[in-house]
């Protein structure tokens, strides 16, 4: 997970935050399209598992990865709201109360969680301005041992 957050770390560095000059010299806040793209890219590629959530915690893309984890489709997903999405409602509570606790700004919270009998660490970073996330990421890998 280390290794993942750096990369997207790196990245969202260098979006423009709120005030400060956006592509092609447009003043805006930033949002959940600003980071979808290089998220995107990185989840596709990543061995571990990737769910991206808008502001209103629909999804917004998931990788193969977390789709085999948690049974939740991206085909027939996107754009639903998680607790929706989800057919277990205790994963789907977890990742909410990750999400209610994530700061803008700070590395995110990490904790684990039982799923289907294995043992999970779920990552979850907020992304926007502070006070108000444009954007989550929850990353899952599995807990060996």
């Amino acid at each position: 997970i280390d290794s993942l957050w750096n990369v997207i770390d790196s990245t969202l560095k260098r979006v423009p935050k709120a005030g400060e000059s956006g592509i092609g010299g447009l003043s805006r806040g930033v949002s959940t399209e600003d980071f979808i793209g290089p998220l995107r890219a990185m989840a596709t590629l990543s061995r571990e598992g990737v769910m991206i959530l808008d502001e209103s915690r629909n999804i917004v893309f998931l990788n193969s990865v977390l789709e085999e984890i948690s049974g939740i489709r991206l085909d027939s997903a996107q754009g639903l709201p998680l607790a929706q999405a989800s057919r277990d409602q205790a994963f789907s509570m977890f990742t909410q109360d990750l999400m209610d606790r994530a700061v803008v700004g700070s590395e995110g919270l990490i904790e684990e969680i039982e799923f289907s009998g294995i043992n999970f660490r779920v990552q979850c970073v907020a992304f926007g301005s502070l006070g108000s996330p444009q954007c989550f990421v929850l990353m899952t890998s599995r807990v060996d041992g």
